[in-house]
């Protein structure tokens, strides 16, 4: 199993966070469950190499991308869930909060909870880039490949960077003494302040910021099992385990002890935990 988070080169760090490797080999005849991808701040285009990319929500829908297919996801705020096959190669560009709207002069809300086909948004050349990493069995070479598509797509960059982009490094750490206090960093109006926040992210402020911390309680438990619920909540700045219970129940629709239930994590089949 191989999960690497690799940081882009400079020309490309105003814009993409980080690029995500994630190879899994499951053993031979083992029943795999599907996959439960909770709301994470990120935007990401994505490009599965082994198996069939599915995605449906509460069991309800049910879609098939093909594994020629790369998809561009959108900032999620319900939990999905993703059929696992028994081999799974993927690569991952996470976008900064601000980029999709910078990129494309598209507004971020009109792909909140959804998955496209990649050509949708990026040039024709994404499917070309597809083709070649699916030939390509080299991991470094892979990102090459990719930073190489994505720094001739930042040439045709729409907007400039603008002062709201710079509260996102608060937001993303949690240090918000209020969201008043961030559009006053940004030098807007409270209603200045929530329109470009949504036009940029897809959400409001103060979803954003739920999903920020959702997040991060929820890799926080995966790395450190020993602590307990209640001590995670009040590092997180929650009032008590109720009050992160209420999170998970909107985020999820089950409890922390729900999501975080072995058995509902396929990568714990090869020893390993999503952090």
């Amino acid at each position: 199993m191989l999960i690497n988070e690799i940081l882009p080169c400079a020309e490309l760090t105003k814009d993409i966070r980080l690029y995500r490797l994630v190879h899994f080999k499951f053993p031979v005849g083992v029943p795999i469950p599907d996959k439960a991808y909770t709301p994470r701040p990120e935007h990401c285009l994505q490009f599965t190499l082994r198996g069939e990319f599915k995605v449906y929500h509460n069991g309800i829908s049910k879609n098939t991308f093909k594994s020629v297919e790369p998809v561009f996801v959108g900032q999620q705020t319900a939990t999905h869930y993703r059929v696992v096959p028994s081999e799974m190669l993927v690569v991952q560009v996470v976008f900064q909060p601000w980029a999709v709207f910078r990129w494309f002069g598209l507004p971020s809300n009109d792909l909140t909870n959804v998955v496209i086909p990649a050509d949708r948004l990026f040039s024709k050349e994404v499917n070309q880039l597809n083709e070649k990493l699916l030939a390509c069995s080299n991991y470094k070479l892979m990102i090459t490949l990719v930073e190489d598509y994505l720094i001739a797509e930042s040439k045709k960059i729409k907007i400039d960077v603008h002062r709201i982009d710079h509260v996102f490094d608060d937001f993303l750490k949690l240090k918000i003494p209020s969201i008043d206090s961030m559009a006053d960093k940004a030098c807007l109006s409270y209603r200045q302040f929530d329109r470009k926040f949504i036009e940029r992210t897809g959400i409001t402020p103060k979803e954003y910021f739920r999903v920020v911390r959702f997040d991060q309680t929820f890799r926080t438990k995966n790395r450190s099992p020993e602590l307990d619920w209640l001590s995670i909540a009040i590092k997180f700045g929650y009032h008590d385990y109720q009050h992160l219970a209420k999170d998970y129940k909107y985020f999820t629709t089950l409890t922390p002890h729900q999501l975080i239930d072995p058995s509902n994590a396929p990568e714990k089949l090869i020893g390993d935990a999503e952090t």
